[in-house]
């Protein structure tokens, strides 16, 4: 009869509930505090050096898969809270890339608009000297426009130039 052994190493599963523990406990930190909330938007390297350096200290005197296994229990949490955060649409990060898009928007009116002035000044131009300023004109109307609508919170796909 063929004998199976089974074992349990219970420095493993305190290894792997201990760097679980961390990484609930890191993400309800970056998540609830105001220095977190400060790590996780403007300096996400620092909070993942802090994690991963957490993560090898909780692993240190063991082989690759433990480390491995370390790495991945303290990632859940985190993983888990990116996925609720982006599960909920929020206008503020909603409004935070309107702005940007209406920002793309204003910079390529106005390039457009510097392009058609030089145009206008330049002496060896054969087209009419009203029909570039009048595109320049429409442009600078509609860059206005832009920028009202983006001071009030407002943005509108536009066709492109």
């Amino acid at each position: 009869m063929t004998e199976v052994s089974f074992s349990l190493d219970y420095v493993v599963i305190l290894r792997l509930s201990g760097a679980f523990l961390w990484g609930l406990l890191l993400a309800l930190f970056l998540q609830w505090t105001r220095i977190g909330r400060f790590l996780a938007d403007e300096r996400t390297w620092a909070s993942v050096v802090i994690g991963v350096g957490v993560d090898l200290l909780i692993a240190y005197p063991a082989g690759w898969w433990t480390i491995a296994g370390v790495v991945v229990a303290s990632g859940l949490p985190m993983i888990a809270r990116s996925m609720l955060l982006e599960a909920r649409v929020d206008e503020e990060g909603l409004g935070r890339n309107k702005l940007k898009w209406l920002l793309e928007d204003a910079i390529a009116y106005s390039n457009n608009l510097a392009d058609l002035l030089e145009q206008a000044l330049d002496p060896e131009r054969k087209e009419a000297m009203t029909c570039v300023l009048s595109k320049a004109l429409r442009i600078a109307h509609t860059l206005g426009v832009i920028l009202r609508d983006g001071r009030a919170g407002r943005y509108e796909q536009r066709r492109s130039l």
